[in-house]
């Protein structure tokens, strides 16, 4: 019998250190205050930026586009003209965009607007971007018979 109870140990240890002691959190999420890290972007603080950045990659996409705005058009950040990018570019994909070549005019002049920004600043993930864009939409996916 006593057998049996030391079997059931490494169980009901294992068990226990399984359950967590409260509330999941996610490997992105820097802190629990993130007003105050709007509060310190917004301020121009790049450290609060990359935070929420990180941060915002738990959520919708869109969420981290005021943020990026902010920090591109106030404050210059050569990285957030090319998060402003991606903030809009995904949620067109979100809503059924295949490619830059499905999104509306105005749109496309904003994206390569703030591509243009980013490639400008050093950033040369934009200026792969823009190389690709260049290039033309994709061939049409379909049946060649």
């Amino acid at each position: 019998m006593k057998k049996n109870k030391f079997l059931w140990l490494p169980l009901l240890l294992t068990f226990s250190m399984c359950q967590g002691g409260g509330e999941e959190r996610s490997m992105n999420h820097m802190s629990d205050d993130i007003p105050k890290l709007e509060r310190d972007a917004y301020a121009g603080n790049v450290e609060a930026y990359r935070d929420l950045r990180t941060m915002s990659l738990d959520y919708a996409p869109g969420t981290f586009l005021f943020s990026s705005l902010l920090m591109a058009n106030k404050h210059g950040l050569p990285e957030a003209y090319l998060d402003v990018y991606y903030c809009i570019y995904n949620q067109c994909l979100a809503h059924g965009a295949n490619s830059f070549y499905d999104v509306d005019p105005a749109t496309q002049q904003v994206l390569l607007s703030y591509l243009k920004k980013a490639a400008k600043k050093g950033i040369s993930e934009a200026d792969t971007i823009l190389l690709e864009i260049k290039k033309g939409p994709p061939p049409p996916v379909g049946n060649d018979m």
